[in-house]
């Protein structure tokens, strides 16, 4: 059987008999949970024309999340393409997080938000990639 098949491995275990109702119900109902990246402050994700004077990039999220766990990864096009970061801070209330960022004119930039962002009861936020690229000059 192929463990990394999520479709088999419901089917085997709905098989088995072990639950009185398919394994996808209880799956789904988890995901709804899950904390979403609603948007950005700063710019709509995918712009193509960012202002690299832009400091910070603030996202929000549709539930709170823990304010002490974090989790920035590489986007597709890997690390060459992250901006750089100075810190990261979490609201109080856990709806938002605010990158302090540095960024040059004309690049591409992405980085994932991670499955490290999550609520209290550690359910992790939905995987959201962040992408955008400057435009030539500040202004």
């Amino acid at each position: 059987m192929d463990y990394g098949d999520r479709a088999t491995v419901e089917s085997f275990v709905d098989k088995l008999g072990y639950f009185d109702r398919p394994v996808a119900e209880p799956n789904a109902a988890y995901e709804t949970k899950k904390p979403v990246v609603t948007g950005i402050t700063e710019f709509e994700n995918t712009s193509k024309n960012v202002d690299p004077e832009t400091g910070t990039i603030k996202l929000t999220f549709d539930k709170p999340v823990n304010t002490y766990f974090k989790n920035t990864g590489l986007g597709p096009l890997g690390k060459d393409y992250v901006p750089k970061i100075m810190d990261v801070n979490t609201a109080e209330n856990g709806m938002s997080v605010t990158y302090e960022v540095e960024l040059e004119p004309g690049r591409t930039y992405q980085i994932i938000i991670g499955q490290g962002y999550r609520m209290e009861d550690h359910v992790p936020n939905v995987p959201y990639l962040v992408e955008f690229g400057t435009r030539q000059g500040g202004g």
